[in-house]
């Protein structure tokens, strides 16, 4: 049997075996969802179910008063505790030289939801079903607003999605040489048209664990160990590296990362 523990020195020409098979047929593959820690709580989001609303009002007594329940956090809570929202990766500027358009994006929704699956409240318990439960005797009072649902229509929509931001463009970006670029196609033989579509996904978390001896165990605790920000979230913790397999990454950081800390 070929020794798969040693990579081949070069990738180049090779034929690369996969080396995690051996522990996920063999049931040794630890899954985020197979992580259970001394006193573990689960958190459960609350989401929107409307692609555009203002929140009117949040009522969270039956719910904090279900079985279970150790607490629940909405964005009032994180602003009063001044937690940032989320930035933007990349800061760029429009070909007019104006600055991006940056909205707030806070980690729980503040007065207003902006896609279907917005979080609204965070809730955690001493068990799965028990934080669904009280998710689900929270009372939203939702102001229905006009949505956006093509992107091809959005820019000039009267329907804002970011009050701030009006007719929904955040830049107007362009690179290289329009004018021989159009010229190029102006003098081609044959020019063809097409719409690509973009199926970019996002990874949405709606039950995460949050054990009392660490920050947060979501599907990228590794990952964020070695992130620059972990020596701040981490802070006089003490973090035990756990192999976990499945996870669909930590490229991007959202919402449910935040929140799970914050709990």
């Amino acid at each position: 049997m070929t020794d798969m523990s040693t990579p081949p020195a070069s990738a180049i020409g090779q034929s690369i075996r996969r080396r995690e098979d051996r522990r996920f047929l063999t049931g040794a593959g630890q899954y985020t969802d197979d992580v259970v820690m001394h006193n573990q709580s689960y958190g459960v989001f609350l989401r929107s179910p409307h692609a555009h609303a203002r929140i009117k009002s949040i009522k969270l007594d039956k719910a904090k008063a279900a079985p279970g329940v150790v607490e629940i956090f909405t964005g009032a809570d994180l602003a009063d505790a001044k937690v940032g929202g989320l930035p933007c990766g990349w800061l760029i500027h429009s070909k007019d030289g104006t600055p991006m358009k940056e909205p707030a994006h806070p980690v729980l929704a503040q007065g207003k939801v902006r896609h279907v699956g917005d979080q609204v409240a965070l809730v955690v318990a001493e068990s799965v079903s028990q934080a669904k439960d009280a998710a689900e005797l929270i009372e939203v009072d939702y102001e229905e607003l006009a949505a956006v649902i093509d992107t091809t229509k959005a820019a000039g929509n009267a329907s804002a999605v970011h009050d701030d931001v009006p007719g929904n463009v955040c830049y107007d970006w362009g690179h290289g040489n329009k004018d021989a670029v159009d010229a190029a196609f102006k003098s081609a033989a044959k020019v063809t048209t097409l719409d690509i579509v973009n199926t970019n996904s996002w990874a949405r978390t709606d039950i995460v664990t949050v054990p009392k001896d660490l920050s947060a165990v979501g599907d990228s605790v590794v990952d964020d160990q070695g992130a620059a920000a972990a020596p701040v979230l981490f802070a006089g913790e003490r973090v035990d590296a756990v192999h976990v397999v499945g996870g669909v990454g930590s490229s991007e950081r959202g919402p449910e990362k935040v929140a799970e800390r914050f709990g």
